[in-house]
């Protein structure tokens, strides 16, 4: 407040009390209230200084979060990308699975198809038998009959 001057114009009262406490000090009125206007602008600024200081102090807090925060979410897609990576791998696996499942599956009905012709070979291999034993004693009937036939014509 140095080279300042300030002037106010106070109550008669209020004068007193400064009057007392400038006593009390054994100071001059003038001199009692530049102190107490230095001291003010001394905690004003200790004040200011209090508050830079509590504004860094969250800035660095809030900086510490934000980097934690990055860390985490750093951390986080790291994680997904990993189940991501074994999500694919078990869905490859699925899909093998699945391939080696309808190969087996197609594999089993051909079986099965083969299983199902062979009795009808069998049967198809007996009836041919029946009828070549048949047509063979048709052809053995007709072969004496023909020979009959040209042994009365001679």
């Amino acid at each position: 407040m140095s080279g300042k001057v300030v002037s106010f114009k106070i109550n008669e009262e209020k004068y007193a009390i400064l009057k007392k406490e400038a006593d009390e000090k054994g100071l001059s009125v003038g001199q009692y209230v530049r102190q107490k206007i230095l001291e003010e602008e001394k905690d004003d600024d200790e004040r200011e200084f209090t508050n830079l200081e509590f504004n860094l102090k969250n800035e660095e807090i809030t900086q510490k979060l934000i980097q934690a925060k990055d860390e985490q979410i750093s951390s986080l897609n790291k994680q997904v990308d990993t189940l991501q990576d074994q999500l694919s791998s078990a869905m490859k696996s699925v899909t093998k699975l699945a391939d080696q499942q309808q190969q087996l599956t197609l594999s089993l009905q051909e079986s099965l198809f083969k299983i199902e012709k062979e009795p009808l070979k069998d049967d198809y291999m007996a009836e041919t038998s029946e009828n070549a034993s048949e047509s063979s004693s048709v052809k053995t009937e007709n072969e004496t009959k023909s020979f009959w036939s040209r042994f009365w014509r001679k």
